[in-house]
Protein backbone atom coordinates (compact mmCIF):
# COMPACT_ATOMS: atom_id res chain seq x y z
CA UNK A 1 0.00 0.00 0.00
CA UNK A 2 3.10 2.09 0.39
CA UNK A 3 3.61 2.70 -3.16
CA UNK A 4 -0.34 3.25 -3.85
CA UNK A 5 -0.24 5.86 -1.39
CA UNK A 6 3.14 7.64 -2.78
CA UNK A 7 1.03 7.49 -6.07
CA UNK A 8 -2.08 9.24 -4.74
CA UNK A 9 0.07 11.64 -3.10
CA UNK A 10 1.76 12.81 -6.26
CA UNK A 11 -1.23 13.01 -8.20
CA UNK A 12 -2.83 14.93 -5.65
CA UNK A 13 0.21 17.12 -5.85
CA UNK A 14 0.10 17.51 -9.81
CA UNK A 15 -3.14 17.97 -9.49
CA UNK A 16 -2.79 20.98 -6.84
CA UNK A 17 0.02 22.48 -9.24
CA UNK A 18 -2.07 22.72 -12.20
CA UNK A 19 -4.86 24.07 -10.58
CA UNK A 20 -2.55 26.64 -9.44
CA UNK A 21 -1.29 27.09 -12.54
CA UNK A 22 -4.34 27.53 -14.01
CA UNK A 23 -6.22 30.64 -11.38
CA UNK A 24 -2.83 32.40 -12.46
CA UNK A 25 -3.22 32.18 -15.88
CA UNK A 26 -6.80 33.16 -15.54
CA UNK A 27 -5.47 36.06 -13.29
CA UNK A 28 -3.31 37.21 -15.91
CA UNK A 29 -5.94 36.70 -18.48
CA UNK A 30 -8.22 39.19 -16.71
CA UNK A 31 -6.38 41.29 -15.60
CA UNK A 32 -5.75 44.83 -17.47
CA UNK A 33 -2.98 45.98 -19.34
CA UNK A 34 0.42 46.14 -17.14
CA UNK A 35 1.17 49.70 -16.81
CA UNK A 36 3.60 51.87 -19.12
CA UNK A 37 5.97 54.25 -17.73
CA UNK A 38 4.17 57.41 -18.44
CA UNK A 39 5.95 58.99 -21.87
CA UNK A 40 9.46 61.15 -21.84
CA UNK A 41 9.20 64.69 -22.87
CA UNK A 42 10.85 63.75 -26.15
CA UNK A 43 7.88 61.27 -26.72
CA UNK A 44 4.80 63.53 -25.74
CA UNK A 45 6.30 66.25 -28.01
CA UNK A 46 6.52 64.35 -30.58
CA UNK A 47 3.07 62.68 -30.32
CA UNK A 48 1.67 66.34 -30.16
CA UNK A 49 3.70 67.92 -33.42
CA UNK A 50 2.29 65.05 -35.23
CA UNK A 51 -1.04 65.26 -33.97
CA UNK A 52 -0.56 69.31 -34.73
CA UNK A 53 0.41 68.30 -38.59
CA UNK A 54 -2.42 65.72 -39.10
CA UNK A 55 -5.13 68.86 -37.68
CA UNK A 56 -3.11 70.95 -39.86
CA UNK A 57 -3.05 68.48 -43.12
CA UNK A 58 -7.27 68.03 -42.44
CA UNK A 59 -7.87 71.70 -42.17
CA UNK A 60 -5.75 72.22 -45.19
CA UNK A 61 -7.69 70.03 -47.37
CA UNK A 62 -10.90 70.88 -46.38
CA UNK A 63 -9.80 74.01 -48.52
CA UNK A 64 -9.06 72.40 -51.48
Amino acid sequence: MGAEDESIEQAVASRRERLLALRAAQQLSNSSEPEQPPPTSSEDDDEQQEEKEYVFKFISSEFE
